[in-house]
């Protein structure tokens, strides 16, 4: 046994070929017997010391690079997964836990988050400004005209409805 290496990497190691043949995981995993997390181990271990790249295109597989092509292709590799993965980091990021029902359902209705809503009292036009708190659909701050204001107690709260139709 090599040094350092368990049966199981030298099992791994000894099933990926070098150059141009490729070996996919699940036949690895087939014919050492163990799971296929095991053999993922293996291979990241391996690759401390061994130039284990994969392919992501046709032939798809594992290998073990033999010239300084190959080697720079399973880097690029690597390194296209990476940066989408950190694509997909980001966009995860940018959605919304609470809220993404409503974002797939009407991905516009976060740009009325923020609107006026114009009161008519003793034919004036009064204009309330309102805004939806965070990602929560269900809360908001709503900015009262002083003529409104002054009608509503200190600590009352205020309900507002939409209805469709423009009726409000």
């Amino acid at each position: 046994m090599r040094y350092d290496l368990n049966k199981i990497d030298e099992d791994v190691l000894g099933l990926i070929p070098v150059g141009e043949s490729r070996i996919l995981t699940k036949d690895i995993v087939s014919m050492v017997g163990v799971s296929e997390r095991m053999v993922r181990e293996s291979i990241e271990r391996l690759r401390k010391r061994v130039p284990i790249v994969a392919s992501r295109e046709k032939p798809f597989g594992l290998y073990i690079a033999s010239d300084e092509d190959e080697f720079q292709r399973g880097i690029a590799a690597f390194e296209n997964q990476a940066k989408t993965m950190m694509k997909n980091a980001e966009q995860l990021r940018n959605t919304h836990l609470k809220t993404w029902r409503y974002d797939l359902n009407n991905p516009l209705w976060r740009s009325h988050a923020q609107e006026e809503l114009h009161l008519f009292m003793d034919n004036h036009e009064l204009i309330a400004q309102f805004e939806l708190d965070g990602e929560d659909t269900t809360s908001g701050v709503m900015t009262l005209p002083p003529e409104i204001a002054k009608m509503v107690d200190e600590g009352e709260q205020l309900i507002f409805v939409r209805i469709k139709g423009g009726i409000e």
